[in-house]
């Protein structure tokens, strides 16, 4: 869900492509082309990478795969070119 902070109200729904139950999900910043993504670290140790604008429940462009357990945060570089996650592991994964 998008929250306004400010009015303290729900103004966005999107709902997980991959099924998943999602422990974190991150928006990578803006580019030139304006899509947002999201990044989401699920039980099963993925990072799934999706665009939820594409389509009701949006589209997944990757799953990425490394993490031995749930994926506890997800983090985008402030270019948007990396993802940061830490898991159950103990692991930072980059």
């Amino acid at each position: 869900e998008i929250w306004d902070v400010v009015a303290s109200k729900c103004v966005h729904k999107i709902l997980s492509v991959a099924r998943r139950i999602l422990y974190s999900s991150c928006f990578r910043p803006f580019r030139k082309s304006q899509e947002l993504w999201l990044a989401g670290g699920s039980v099963f140790g993925e990072i799934i990478l999706w665009t939820p604008q594409s389509s009701k429940r949006g589209e997944i462009r990757h799953i990425l795969q490394g993490h031995v357990g749930p994926v506890f945060c997800v983090k985008w570089s402030k270019d948007g070119n990396y993802i940061c996650s830490t898991g159950d592991d103990r692991k930072v994964r980059l």
